[in-house]
């Protein structure tokens, strides 16, 4: 083989490499740009759930109730996820609602919101234990999330159960958390 033809076969082998290697950079960089994409239409509330919310609504409990969670608004597939642990000690949940809008003063009850037939989000029963734990993932609509996402303060996360028929424990959407890793 002559001098050119070594030439112009390292210089192919040499394109074909470069150009390998490159898509493999280009693939990594797609992945983490569409992760990244997939997160921007994600809002995740943290929830510290109390009697004391300063919301109408809330039977005040007996001051024991507590809960925590988290609620998450994707508006890319139009769902509504939610992870709550709550203590209402023995007694017993009877719905699960998202109600608002409220006044900026908090003295108002909000009506129910989501579901808007006042239902509960998930099924509730008593469990035996002292502590529950709910989750679910449901749909959303566009005009939902929109009006939760423009002004999340305006809406409360709301616990009923037997023994306070108005409310328990509430959590206002006060503040996003950091994304799940």
């Amino acid at each position: 083989m002559n001098t050119k033809g070594v030439a112009w076969l390292l210089i192919w082998t040499l394109v074909m490499v470069f150009l390998t290697i490159g898509s493999v950079f280009a693939f990594i960089a797609f992945s983490f740009v569409e992760g990244l994409k997939s997160d921007l239409g994600r809002h995740r509330f943290c929830l510290s759930m109390t009697s004391d919310q300063n919301i109408a609504d809330t039977d005040g409990g007996d001051g024991t109730a507590i809960g925590i969670g988290w609620l998450e608004i994707d508006t890319t597939s139009k769902k509504l996820s939610y992870e709550l642990m709550f203590d209402i000690g023995s007694d017993v949940p009877t719905s699960l609602s998202i109600k608002g809008p409220i006044t900026s003063s908090a003295v108002t009850a909000g009506s129910a919101f989501f579901p808007s037939d006042g239902t509960s989000l998930a099924e509730l029963e008593a469990d035996g234990d002292d502590g529950a734990y709910r989750a679910s993932k449901i749909s959303i609509t566009t005009a939902q999330s929109k009006a939760i996402l423009d002004n999340p303060a305006w809406y409360y996360v709301l616990l009923k159960t037997e023994a306070y028929t108005t409310g328990s424990i509430a959590a206002r959407l006060l503040n996003e958390c950091p994304p799940r890793v």
